[in-house]
Formats: C-alpha cells, sequence, structure tokens
C-alpha cells in the first residue's frame, strides 16, 4: 500500500465495485420498504485510499457539516467504508423513515438514546 491507497487492477476494482453494488441495492430496497416510496441510486465510485488521504479528500470537497455510517469489515482483507452526505439530508432521511418533521435536537436526541439501547 502506498501512503495514499491500495493499487487494485481493473478486475479487481470492478469485482469491489460490484460488491458494493449489490450491497448498497439491497439497502435501497429495504429502505424503499421503510419510507414507502422509490429511492434512486447510482453506479458507486469506488476509491480505496487510506484514512489520512480521504479526510483530507472531504475536507477539499465539503464545507458543510457532514455525516457518516461506518461499517468496518474483515476477512480476506479488512478495511472501513463510509457512507458520507450532508447533515441536511441525514434530516432528510431520518424524517422520510419516522414520518415526522423532526429538528435536528430532535434527532440527536434520538441518536443519544439509541446508542443507550446498544
Amino acid at each position: 500500500m502506498s501512503s495514499e491507497g491500495v493499487s487494485l487492477g481493473e478486475l479487481e476494482r470492478d469485482a469491489l465495485t460490484e460488491i458494493v453494488n449489490i450491497g448498497v441495492s439491497r439497502a435501497a430496497a429495504n429502505l424503499r420498504k421503510m419510507v414507502g416510496d422509490q429511492v434512486s441510486l447510482s453506479v458507486p465510485s469506488i476509491e480505496v485510499v487510506t484514512q489520512r488521504r480521504a479526510a483530507r479528500l472531504i475536507s477539499e470537497r465539503e464545507l458543510t457539516q457532514l455525516v457518516a455510517i461506518r461499517q468496518d469489515f474483515s476477512g480476506a482483507f479488512a478495511g472501513r467504508a463510509l457512507l458520507i452526505f450532508p447533515e441536511t439530508n441525514s434530516l432528510e432521511l431520518v424524517r422520510a423513515v419516522t414520518g415526522d418533521e423532526l429538528t435536528a435536537a430532535e434527532v440527536l436526541e434520538m441518536e443519544d438514546e439509541a446508542l443507550a439501547e446498544t
């Protein structure tokens, strides 16, 4: 691994993209059931980078508050996948799932309650 990321061949990149695409499609199908509405997807873009490079890329591109969902994985290789989007979009997602017009403070309160249950 270089200081900037892992070098993948074209076949490896295609396989990883397809695995992510399958996972995202399954998640979208479940989300569609939860919100009772269509969920639009685009083909994911895959870039394998170090944590330092990821942080730099995000800070260069985004000026708004962000929310991330993290999934660690292990097996033949280990890593961490992140789904990152603007905070305003996260509020829209929570509202779609709950059917409520929640404020950011109410969402944070729900988050604290959910974490206390785990």
